[in-house]
């Protein structure tokens, strides 16, 4: 049979396009937010397209997993006002009810600058929760400059 006979051709390309609509399209995606907390969980937001995805947990068995809009999140983020002992970033990402904030903030009056990395979970009603990121874990903070004074 011919290589080149149409029917081979057309079962070629229909083939391709199968496998290609088929396989996984990983979207390119860029860590936001890292680090690992004192007792040893990840806390991690990333961008992926227009929304960031927010996990807790073991690394390969998180305990939460959600995303939130880009856009949503950032204006709903507080802006630092240059006031203040501490200078912080922070993002706010909402699941449901419940706002689940990444927080960097440095001491400005200390000659160490010690810079403190966390996550505040709340509601509108009230704080549930602070989750310091391990002093010994290296975080990754990639805050859009949106969220930047």
């Amino acid at each position: 049979m011919d290589v080149f006979h149409p029917k081979l051709q057309k079962m070629k390309i229909f083939c391709l396009l199968f496998i290609l609509v088929l396989s996984p399209i990983s979207a390119a995606s860029e860590v936001i937010f890292s680090c690992l907390t004192q007792k040893g969980k990840q806390i991690s937001i990333v961008q992926i397209g227009n929304q960031y995805e927010y996990r807790f947990g073991k690394r390969n068995k998180p305990e939460l997993v959600f995303r939130d809009f880009v856009q949503e999140a950032i204006q709903r983020s507080p802006k630092w006002e240059g006031i203040g002992r501490y200078l912080w970033t922070n993002l706010t990402l909402k699941n449901g009810d419940t706002f689940y904030t990444a927080r960097v903030a440095t001491d400005r009056m200390t000659d160490e600058h010690e810079t403190e990395y966390s996550l505040e979970v709340s509601t509108e009603e009230k704080h549930l929760a602070t989750i310091v990121c391990s002093a010994k874990s290296e975080p990754i903070v990639n805050f859009p400059e949106a969220l930047l004074f």
